[in-house]
């Protein structure tokens, strides 16, 4: 209705009284208010029991923030997934920044492929609705990822210059002298983070060039037959040696698909990778995207992935993951089975990889334990033989 000294849309949300009285009912002191985009969305969201509003007008104002903070200490903003509820989501940071405390913010959601909240309760039901809301980001991913788009691709000194600046002068526009410190760690933190080489990415070069100098040298001296374990692992070594790459694909689409897990294992993956040069590359990047990456739907994780150059990867990775039929990638299962099981499958991966690593370590050495190396390559080979199966899902069948 038209603007009066009752009725004022700046300082109102649509939805706001069934919101606390479902907040009140719920009897959980963690539970956030959402704020979503649309009407039909709140009364999607209500209906699913979670308690939303949204504005009355086109951008949250100032005055429905502290509104929302009375009720939450720190709300939900839910955006949809394509370019618009990005632009809605950075709006929406530049107008709560001066205003943020350490008691007071914001989190961040995109529901994945473009769904807004109503779409996703006709289609997918109230229980994935209420998942999906819990995937936030915090609001400092959020304000990097946005500094970062206005910078564009970081290619060239003056620009990553650009965006340290910008960085230390949003920290700046936070009012509470502690928080603005905090933020500008966190920021420049980040930062580094995305523009200088990992300790693993020094580590491989370094393991590279040391390899290289022995091998000219002609110091990287095995005996073959002392490298053999037995018969079996031989036979198994020789079938599997890329046998795992289905389900290391498979455990990328999962990441690609289930973004919060990224974060869960993120240093392990940088740490270790995957064994694959271009797949490792990809990782690395979701990796660094870990500030943004629950407040991307997965289309949009695509579209940044491919805009990153790994068009071809991801084309590899699509092909070889449906081999593996890895039971996390079933879309009829449920978020949180789904991200168990790919947690699981990591784990594993890892645990198979350091294995392998171990044996090359062994390898450089002139003088190396025999039994050690042949101890190593047979639970290498089991877990192997294992990943390859499937035997490792407990619900699986088949091969897998």
């Amino acid at each position: 209705g038209p603007e009066s000294p009752l009725f004022h849309k700046g300082a109102t949300l649509y939805g706001l009284p069934e919101a606390r009285r479902i907040l009140g009912a719920g009897g959980k002191s963690d539970q956030a208010i959402v704020v979503v985009e649309g009407y039909m969305d709140v009364i999607a969201c209500q209906r699913a029991g979670v308690p939303a509003v949204a504005a009355m007008g086109t951008a949250l104002t100032e005055e429905q923030m502290a509104l929302l903070w009375r009720v939450s200490p720190e709300p939900v903003l839910c955006f949809d997934g394509d370019g618009a509820g990005q632009r809605a989501a950075h709006r929406a940071v530049e107008r709560a920044l001066p205003l943020l405390k350490p008691d007071r913010s914001f989190r961040f959601v995109s529901l994945s492929s473009g769904m807004d909240p109503d779409d996703m309760l006709r289609e997918k039901g109230a229980p994935a609705l209420r998942e999906a809301l819990t995937l936030t980001a915090p609001f400092a991913r959020v304000l990097f990822e946005r500094e970062r788009e206005a910078i564009g691709t970081m290619d060239t000194p003056e620009k990553e210059a650009g965006l340290l600046a910008r960085l230390r002068a949003s920290a700046a526009l936070i009012a509470d002298p502690d928080l603005s410190r905090t933020y500008k760690d966190y920021l420049v933190g980040a930062f580094y983070q995305l523009t200088r080489p990992s300790q693993a990415e020094k580590r491989q070069a370094n393991r590279t060039i040391y390899r290289d100098r022995r091998a000219r040298q002609g110091q990287f001296r095995m005996d073959a037959t002392n490298m053999e374990a037995t018969p079996e692992a031989k036979t198994a070594a020789v079938a599997l040696a890329h046998a795992p790459k289905p389900l290391v694909a498979a455990v990328v689409e999962g990441l690609i698909a289930h973004p919060s897990v990224v974060q869960e294992r993120a240093e392990l993956l940088a740490n270790q990778g995957l064994g694959d040069a271009g797949l490792d590359r990809l990782v690395n990047d979701l990796v660094r995207m870990t500030y943004e990456a629950d407040a991307l739907g997965e289309g949009l994780l695509r579209s940044r992935l491919l805009a990153m150059g790994h068009e071809e990867t991801l084309r590899r990775v699509d092909r070889m993951a449906t081999v593996a039929h890895a039971p996390f990638l079933d879309a009829a299962r449920g978020v949180e089975d789904a991200r168990r099981q790919l947690i699981q499958a990591i784990d594993l991966l890892l645990q198979a990889l350091a294995l392998g690593r171990a044996l090359e370590e062994l390898k450089r050495e002139d003088e190396y334990d025999a039994a050690a190396f042949t101890s190593l390559k047979s639970q290498r080979d089991a877990l192997n033989r294992s990943l390859t199966s499937g035997d490792f899902w407990p619900e699986a069948s088949g091969p897998h």
